[in-house]
């Protein structure tokens, strides 16, 4: 039986996010890839679990400190809660290390089109386009 709270998601999403709460649950440990937390952050980052999603970005962060995929969801976390300028200033160190990074310059743009900054929202958008 599918749980409603993960409709329209692939099953492998469902087995993903439920196997990582009944570890956070259990207080155990795995092993989960970039790529895998990634999935499970943007699932929370979907579905609006705040908490959860905190909680995932945390272990995320603690286990991939440096990875760009995990600082860009923690970016999305920041434009989500309305710190703008955090996430701006994860954005810029993003975007020095990999300037034609299509996710960060579409970040970019949602975030400067939240502060009413339109001509820089459009240059970034422009440039994730490209891609």
């Amino acid at each position: 039986m599918k749980n409603n709270r993960f409709e329209g998601y692939e099953d492998d999403v469902r087995m993903l996010v439920q196997e990582y709460e009944q570890m956070q649950r259990n207080g155990g440990s795995h092993y989960y890839d970039v790529e895998e937390l990634s999935i499970i952050i943007d699932y929370y980052l979907d579905t609006c679990e705040r908490d959860n999603l905190e909680e995932a970005v945390r272990y995320a962060e603690n286990l991939f400190p440096q990875e760009v995929e995990i600082r860009l969801r923690r970016a999305h976390v920041y434009c989500a809660e309305g710190r703008y300028e955090a996430a701006l200033n994860i954005l810029s160190e993003l975007l020095q290390l990999e300037p034609d990074n299509t996710d960060v310059h579409y970040a970019l743009g949602a975030v400067y089109s939240a502060l009413d900054h339109p001509q820089k929202a459009i240059q970034h958008y422009q440039k994730a386009a490209i891609d």
